[in-house]
């Protein structure tokens, strides 16, 4: 029989926030997640973590209506575009943070009793912190080298003259009080709408490698064949399981918005590099090879760590349908039946599933995309 590990008993209420710590400091940093305390409970209208996040829509929506203002009576091309997209997604981002709060402290709880269980029964996570700590710092180290060159293109050092802003004082008169406002404003959405990525990939990833720990004991138990007929080992491994999958629809009633948020925002970005790229020169073209790239990087990671839970949860099939007859259970049945019917996975504000399918779905939009532009373009001139 395999002996389950055993770990000292730690404080419910720090036993995985304490790996996402960095994460959770951040996400508050830029008006994320507000919640209080250890205890992670939600805060109230009147709380600074509130405030804070109004303040930032507030300021956010200012720059909006006045840069569409400005872009009706003067100028419109992409990059204004790209500026008023990132503005109204980081907006919606913070609206639909400030309704995540409110479910948290339910999502916090629950997490907590499912890590003891499987803290108990499986052992705790290997490297989960290293691997937080590597998106975090190639997620810090991105998103910092563009914000250092978004300043560099703006050719001044004259923070009132800066053209993240500046259109707002073609209506006010300039103040650098109010510029610094607007300037410490863009830094917040400008990393925020990078993060969003980096908080649904981290806590993809933490559930996504819960499951794995169950598909691991089957491979063991597999391999052994000590526990294989035993109905408690079976029953125990499927309420294991759905405990796991109670906890991932918990988590995709909070964050279910950013995820659709999410794709629709990295896609956009992704055609909309596509299309300006016929109208670029030589010099311009130089830069669209970094972000590009970089653009499709973000999108591609976003599918893979929400889809690798659905992967990891769809895994033990193949093991329970490999067990001999001798060993064959009705807690088997029930947790293959389980299995072909609560299709576990992460959505899209339930629109659709995020499972590996939608890499093809992803790439086939940009592909179709293209090839319309080209069609409508012509391959002669800048194509």
């Amino acid at each position: 029989m395999i002996l389950f590990p055993r770990h000292t008993e730690m404080d419910n209420t720090q036993k995985w926030s304490n790996s996402f710590k960095y994460v959770f400091f951040l996400a508050q940093c830029l008006a994320l997640l507000p919640v209080n305390g250890k205890h992670q409970i939600y805060s109230k209208w009147k709380s600074l973590h509130i405030l804070y996040s109004l303040f930032v829509i507030f300021v956010t929506s200012i720059l909006l209506i006045f840069q569409i203002v400005f872009a009706v009576t003067h100028e419109f091309d992409r990059n204004v575009l790209s500026s008023i997209m990132m503005k109204i997604y980081s907006i919606c981002a913070l609206f639909l943070n400030i309704r995540l709060g409110s479910r948290w402290q339910k999502i916090h709880k629950q997490w907590n009793q499912v890590d003891c269980v499987m803290d108990r029964r499986y052992g705790q996570l290997k490297k989960i912190n290293l691997r937080i700590i590597a998106i975090l710092s190639v997620y810090f180290a991105t998103s910092l080298g563009a914000f250092v060159n978004i300043l560099k293109l703006q050719g001044t050092s004259n923070i009132l003259e800066f053209e993240l802003y500046s259109f707002v004082f073609n209506y006010v008169p300039p103040n650098y009080a109010m510029a610094l406002i607007f300037l410490f404003v863009y830094f917040i959405y400008f990393f925020l709408s990078n993060f969003i990525d980096v908080f649904i990939a981290s806590l993809s990833m933490a559930i996504a490698l819960r499951f794995k720990q169950i598909r691991t004991r089957l491979e063991l138990s597999e391999k052994s064949q000590f526990d294989l007929g035993m109905t408690e080992f079976w029953l125990e491994m499927r309420r294991d399981y759905d405990r796991l999958s109670h906890l991932c629809k918990e988590l995709d009633d909070g964050i279910s918005g950013l995820i659709l948020m999410s794709f629709a925002y990295n896609l956009f970005e992704v055609i909309s590099y596509l299309f300006h790229q016929l109208m670029m020169d030589s010099q311009q073209n130089v830069a669209f090879y970094f972000f590009f790239p970089y653009m499709v990087l973000r999108l591609l990671a976003v599918c893979l760590y929400t889809s690798w839970i659905n992967d990891e949860s769809l895994a033990p099939v193949n093991i329970l349908n490999s067990v001999p007859s001798r060993n064959y259970n009705p807690e088997i049945g029930r947790w293959l039946v389980q299995m072909s019917f609560d299709n576990v996975a992460l959505t899209g504000w339930k629109m659709f599933k995020v499972t590996r399918g939608i890499f093809l779905g992803v790439a086939s939009i940009v592909v179709t995309y293209e090839l319309v532009i080209m069609q409508f373009y012509g391959f002669s001139g800048k194509t």
